[in-house]
């Protein structure tokens, strides 16, 4: 009888997960964010020509990063946050495909951690960034 509720229970556990646990809450993204300081030679260092992002809950996000292009589509999947850039043949020739930047992501203690997917960084790099408005 226990083995019997013991296998029972695993099922239920195991039919509970799915692929939607991957997907992150992204209600807290939500709001502007000024890139706040740079990860470089292995140590945090303030920024001083920063940038913005500004993050919808409709899944649309706009940025002062580029002249080029400042707005387009963003969808967080697991760790990776995936920034697409709505302007036509816009590119930095650095990501993959044309537009599409995808970064590591982590939200921590108030802040975003980006590092970039699309290069790579020996020492290690990274943009941390700070929330200036909801």
């Amino acid at each position: 009888m226990k083995q019997i509720i013991l296998i029972l229970t695993l099922i239920f556990l195991t039919s509970s997960c799915s692929n939607d646990d991957k997907k992150l809450d992204t209600s807290n993204i939500v709001g502007t964010w000024k890139h706040y300081e740079e990860y470089d030679n292995f140590k945090w260092n303030k920024v001083k020509d920063s940038y913005t992002y500004t993050f919808n809950a409709n899944g649309t996000f706009k940025s002062t990063r580029f002249t080029e292009c400042i707005k387009g589509k963003y969808s967080v999947v697991s760790d990776k946050l995936t920034l697409d850039y709505d302007c036509d043949e816009f590119t930095t020739q650095v990501e993959s495909p044309a537009g599409t930047f995808i970064e590591n992501y982590k939200l921590e203690k108030g802040y975003i951690y980006l590092s970039p997917t699309y290069k790579s960084c020996f020492e290690g790099c990274g943009s941390k960034f700070k929330k200036i408005s909801d």
